[in-house]
This record gives structure tokens, sequence and C-alpha cells, in this order.
């Protein structure tokens, strides 16, 4: 939606940005800024096309005004058109097409570690070949009575080699915890390629700093050499707790999902949340809300609306999970804090599509814009 309209407005933007010129052209446009500006349109619109800047369909070179051409038009209808069906839908319940989009919506996310066994190779580091090590924790954020899961990798070794792997967790530089005699969790066929499963109790009575951060570490002594690799996460102390589900109903367009939460801290907080196929387990809507808390208990509502619902052809019934519960950056803070969630999934009741109202989500504002584009795009 938007990355689609900004390829349009950087190109403007750079030449506005541009160093001051001295050359100028007969029509009075600096010819430094003709050049810059001709340039970036004609790279995003042979990227647009797949095809070089050599085969653009018009000589863009040859034009006086840069943004008076077919190609051009053509590049506006296409973010329109894209535009068009993103505005279907409300931000706040949103449909799930591919993997991609579930990914982008999943919270509490870990980063994998990576790195070369040899740091001084810097062509294995950019080009991530030879002998590596990994490390990847099954998420970022753990809660009280949660324990530390991880996986360590070694990749590019040869047959020869004798590996042995010792999991760590330090704070401050100490270590708090270790894991020895880590064994395969894969199933031992590829000797070039070893995995294996670090596993670390409850870690939360142990005292940290304000933020909660601590290192997991993962050492392979390959060989009788030591290399070590490193994964940040957290134990946020948490000002907050969504302790159930309201009572599903549909109400219009919306299917409207109420969650009953406390909070030690009232103020602005969001709730994002995944909707699945109970009986697939296929994800269908993205959902989120944020509003104010100006008690310590209250609800905040999750609402999908019937466009998004029938567009994934699912009347239910539904499960609520990849929950996310925060305290946003407002008033007495102003920084964001972690809520708890009370359970994985939440079971929500189905109801016959026939039960809503069936009309279209319409965003005035964002109707207007996609005007503009579509005037902008116009041939005639």
């Amino acid at each position: 939606m938007i990355a689609g309209v900004s390829v349009l407005a950087g190109v403007g933007f750079v030449a506005l940005q541009s160093e001051p010129v001295q050359e100028t052209s007969k029509l009075g446009t600096p010819k430094k800024i003709q050049e810059i500006t001709i340039g970036v349109e004609a790279q995003s619109l042979a990227e647009t096309a797949n095809m070089s800047p050599d085969d653009a369909p018009l000589a863009i070179e040859d034009r006086n005004d840069p943004f008076e051409g077919r190609e051009v038009k053509y590049r506006f209808q296409q973010i329109a058109s894209h535009f068009a069906q993103e505005i279907k839908y409300p931000t706040f319940s949103r449909p799930i097409h591919q993997q991609q989009d579930l990914v982008e919506y999943l919270p509490n996310r870990a980063v994998q570690s990576s790195r070369p066994i040899n740091l001084d190779d810097v062509d294995g580091e950019i080009q991530e070949v030879g002998p590596r090590i990994a490390l990847k924790t099954s998420k970022f954020n753990y809660y009280p009575g949660e324990p530390v899961v991880a996986v360590a990798d070694v990749t590019g070794i040869q047959a020869r080699n004798s590996v042995h792997v010792t999991g760590l967790v330090r704070v401050g530089g100490q270590i708090v915890a270790k894991n020895q005699g880590v064994i395969r969790s894969d199933d031992g066929s590829n000797h070039a390629h070893q995995q294996y499963s670090l596993h670390f109790d409850d870690l939360s009575n142990i005292p940290v700093s304000d933020q909660g951060d601590m290192d997991v570490v993962a050492e392979f002594t390959i060989d009788g050499n030591t290399y070590a690799i490193t994964s940040l996460i957290r134990y946020p102390k948490t000002v907050a707790s969504i302790e159930g589900l309201g009572e599903v109903e549909v109400e219009g367009e919306y299917l409207k999902i109420p969650m009953q939460v406390t909070t030690s801290a009232p103020g602005l907080h969001a709730i994002k949340a995944n909707l699945y196929a109970a009986d697939l387990g296929t994800p269908l809507v993205h959902l989120n809300t944020v509003e104010e808390l100006n008690s310590e208990s209250g609800v905040l509502l999750l609402k999908a609306h019937i466009a998004a619902l029938k567009n994934m052809g699912h009347e239910g019934p539904y499960e609520l999970r990849d929950l996310s519960f925060t305290r946003g950056a407002s008033a007495p803070k102003y920084t964001v804090e972690q809520g708890l969630v009370g359970a994985s999934t939440y079971p929500v009741a189905g109801f016959s599509f026939s039960e809503y109202d069936d009309v279209p989500y319409i965003d005035e504002s964002a109707q207007s814009r996609l005007d503009f584009l579509n005037q902008l795009g116009s041939t005639h």
C-alpha cells in the first residue's frame, strides 16, 4: 500500500534534496536534478515491468517532464490498483492470504544469530560459506514459568571433526545456568549439518537488569577448539494481563471478540492476535486494537469485519492465537511495557455470514487518496 506510493514520492524528494547545482537546462530546470529524477524513475519503472532500464518503453531521457509519460501513468495505475485492494479492509482486521503475511503478524519472534567459525574469514561472513555456527531461541520474551528453549546448529564440517556442545545463560557476564552434554536433536544422518537442542528451566527468579536481559550462549568445541555464539532473550517485567475471553457476538458488520484484561498501570493498551480456522488450523484474519484503560480492569475489543471473513471464506468456529499484549508509551512512563497472555489459544464461536450486515468497509480519507492516485494515472 504505502510502499508503492513511496516509490513515486521518493522520486520527487530525491530531486528536491539534491545538492545545489550550477548547470541549468534551457527550460530553467537544473540539469543535475533532471538526471537524478529521471534516472531513479527509469530504474523504478524498469523494475516494475521486470525489464532493464535500457528496455523501458519510451525514451525517458528525452522528455522534458519526467512525470508526463505512459509508463509513469501506468505505474500510478498499478499503485492505485494495489491501494484499492488494501483499503477494502480495516487496518485492525486484515485477511492473511500468504505465509509471508502470517510471519509479519507473529509476535515475540527471535532472530537467529550466525557466524563463521573463523572470524577472520571475511569471504565466509559475506558469502556465508565454510563452517558456521548458529543459535536461535524459541522466542525473545519469556515469562514466569516458561523454560528457555533454543536450537544450536553447526554446518560445513567434515566427518572426521568431533563436536561437543554446551549451553549457558549469562547475566552481566556471569553464568547463571548451564546445560552440559547437549545431545543432537536431528536424525544424525548429515554430519555436515548438526543440530542440538538447549533447554533451561524457568529463569524468571534470577536477578536481572530493569529490562530483564539475558544472554543464551552455545559453546561448540570442535576438535578441541571452542567457538561461542550468543542470542539475547528477555524476562520482562509485566504490568498487565489478559484474564480471559468475554462473550463473542455479531453486531452489524463485525464479529466482536471482547478480551478481559487487568493492569497495574492504566493508560494506552494494545492487543494483537490472529484468527484461525478451528477445524483446519489455517490463519484467516489478523486483528488488533489499541484502547485507553482508565481503571485497573476492563475490556479490549477485537473486531473482525465481514469483508475480511468472507474474503477468507470461513464462518467458524475459530481460534484466537499468536496474542501479544502491551501497555503503550503513555503517561507516566512513556515506555512500552509487556503484558501477560493468559492462554496461547482462545476458542471463538462462529456465525453464519447471513447474520452479519453484509456491507463493504469504507474509509473516506483512504478513498480520497485513491481518487487522487486514479487521477494521476488517468490518460484522459
